[in-house]
């Protein structure tokens, strides 16, 4: 009789091996999605495997130590994963990495990754529950541009597994559902990562009209208002 392996522990496996390929991987050349996405703290990004790769090159060869943080399934566990880690560099400079995992292949392989230099900073958690509070207020309340336009960052970023969405118009043309007077969304934060004064990744719950997890990467702006960089539910 042949055994059967429940979901639940497949699941787990996938994760273990996920994290055991992701540890690896930082000791040479990560493995990328064709069309993986880089987000850089300045507000931009690249596509494609070859083009990161090549980046990459030189940066990262030797990391002193890796610290996965949190590593979180997707609603479609078997599919996608996301990472919050930390790499350690010889020389003491620490990065922080939010990393989404693409499960389909054999080997697990990045589909978006962050990386940014962490930087000491003061707490400021109670001002990003306030803006996510902001958020689920602007967005239960049916009027999608007034959400993107208080919330997002003006070229900010919107991530689905399709090319990038760029920007306050375009990212408020593809949250039109939101105007549905019958949508409702409430946001609970599982992990958020503050990287340095103006830069933090969360990652979270929904619940309501959409019951996946979310990833937003907050950016304090100029003005000093904390405004969304990148927004990702895939």
């Amino acid at each position: 009789m042949k055994a059967k392996l429940c979901k639940p522990f497949i699941y787990f496996l996938l994760i273990s091996l996920s994290i055991q390929g992701s540890m690896a991987q930082e000791q040479g050349t990560p493995a990328y999605t064709p069309k993986a996405v880089k987000v850089f703290e300045n507000g931009t990004y690249i596509t494609g495997a070859y083009t990161i790769t090549s980046l990459r090159a030189g940066l990262f060869d030797k990391v002193k130590d890796y610290e996965v943080i949190a590593t979180i399934p997707s609603h479609q566990p078997e599919r996608i994963r996301y990472e919050l880690s930390t790499l350690t560099m010889p020389d003491g400079r620490v990065y922080q990495q939010l990393i989404i995992w693409n499960l389909e292949e054999e080997i697990p392989r990045r589909e978006l990754e962050m990386v940014a230099e962490a930087r000491e900073h003061t707490p400021y958690i109670s001002e990003l529950a306030t803006r996510r509070a902001d958020w689920m207020r602007l967005c239960n309340a049916h009027n999608a541009g007034a959400l993107v336009n208080n919330l997002y960052a003006e070229y900010g970023f919107y991530y689905n597994h399709k090319p990038m969405v760029t920007g306050r118009e375009a990212i408020a043309s593809e949250y039109r559902y939101m105007d549905d007077p019958n949508y409702l969304l409430t946001l609970t934060p599982i992990n958020v990562l503050p990287v340095t004064p103006t830069l933090a990744y969360e990652i979270g719950q929904c619940s309501g009209s959409y019951p996946g997890k979310y990833v937003i990467v907050w950016q304090k702006e100029e003005d000093g208002v904390w405004r969304i960089l990148l927004d990702s539910n895939i």
